[in-house]
């Protein structure tokens, strides 16, 4: 699947196919945030843009996220398969971290 940055008008043009719903409430997010750099799921900062490689959302065709850490921990937690666009590494369940969420996790120590 070619890489689709989260928030780009690309990505909700795939989006509002799909899920319009779901575009929709990314939109009034991103308003609400005055921010397009904010996590798709719940408007927090951002850890890093995923393309979702298999799971549930992969299923209605949304070809990345910007999650925050944890988000990223959920999606996770469901089994989501997820690359770290500008890194390439998959995050899944009982996978090691990618060493940017390794670094988030030890400075809230």
């Amino acid at each position: 699947m070619t890489q689709i940055e989260p928030h780009s008008d690309g990505w909700f043009a795939i989006v509002d196919r799909v899920d319009r719903a779901f575009a929709n409430g990314v939109r009034a997010t991103i308003k609400c945030e005055s921010a397009h750099d904010i996590c798709t799921i719940c408007g927090d900062h951002p850890l890093g843009d995923f393309e979702v490689l298999d799971s549930f959302v992969n299923e209605r065709a949304i070809p990345s996220l910007r999650l925050c850490a944890c988000c990223l921990e959920i999606r996770r937690g469901f089994g989501d398969q997820l690359r770290l666009l500008s890194q390439g590494a998959v995050t899944a369940v009982g996978d090691p971290l990618p060493d940017l969420l390794a670094g988030w996790l030890e400075r809230r120590k």
